[in-house]
């Protein structure tokens, strides 16, 4: 559903909490997952593998249609570059007596960036941002934690 909604950022959390040692480890839970989830989980990892500056995501981000909510890490990283990677003053040949110069390509180069990103999500779209909740879901989670409340870490840890 999230990647129906358009919404990378929560997506890449998701993505990240399975791919976390705690959810990873759990063998037994896996093996359980049909193929074509496992299918759609090693898709997601495809789309937000790192390589290349994380070059899968970029060109499916740029090629999507509007409105989308980015995945704001890249989103931060690519501003940091810009920061630290950007001299911030230049020096302009024929006025080095003058000194170091405002680098208006740094702020321009900022810009672009901030507003190629903020205009994916500030387009009307029919989604309401209202959840319907999964009670089918719920119930088997409240059932589970019900099973293990009474555990030890250490039991729930050798259950995994």
């Amino acid at each position: 559903q999230l990647q129906a909604l358009q919404n990378y950022d929560a997506l890449r959390a998701v993505l990240t909490a399975l791919n976390s040692s705690a959810v990873y480890r759990l063998k037994f839970a896996w093996q359980s997952v049909s193929k074509s989830a496992m299918h759609q989980f090693e898709e997601l990892k495809r789309l937000f593998d790192i390589s290349k500056n994380s070059k899968n995501y970029r060109c499916m981000f740029r090629d999507c249609l509007p409105p989308a909510i980015p995945y704001f890490g890249l989103f931060l990283q690519d501003l940091v570059f810009i920061e630290e990677g950007i001299e911030k003053r230049q020096q302009v040949d024929d006025f080095k007596e003058h000194g170091a110069f405002i680098n208006f390509n740094k702020s321009v180069r900022t810009a672009d960036r901030i507003k190629e990103w903020l205009i994916r999500y500030q387009i009307k779209s029919g989604y309401d941002g209202k959840c319907t909740p999964n009670v089918a879901l719920q119930r088997l989670f409240y059932q589970q934690l019900r099973a293990i409340k009474d555990l030890s870490e250490k039991d729930i840890w050798n259950m995994s």
